[in-house]
């Protein structure tokens, strides 16, 4: 009697289990990249982001005129040496065919 009520026990419990599914959970690096970036971003001072922000994007501005002033005066000297030097030459071919 004692064997046929740790069968049925048993059996029950077997047949409890097979009805359940096995919980299986699929990590991979993206949902572990998500909850990373969720952490992260949750302890930012958004505040100080905005401020940094605005002083970047003021820096970056005077550092293009800046830049761009270097790049056209640069131009203008280029141009200015290369007209020199074209004014020059003629003048010195004309005095060797003079001689």
């Amino acid at each position: 009697m004692l064997e046929k009520a740790r069968r049925t026990f048993v059996s029950e419990i077997n047949h409890k289990l097979k009805k359940m599914k096995a919980n299986t959970i699929s990590t991979d690096s993206t949902s572990q990249t998500f909850l990373t970036g969720a952490i992260l971003f949750a302890n930012v001072d958004y505040s100080g982001f905005a401020g940094y922000a605005v002083k970047a994007a003021i820096g970056g501005l005077i550092w293009m005129v800046f830049k761009l002033a270097g790049d056209y005066l640069s131009h203008k000297l280029l141009e200015k040496k290369k007209n020199t030097k074209e004014q020059e030459l003629p003048n010195s071919q004309d005095n060797d065919k003079e001689n």
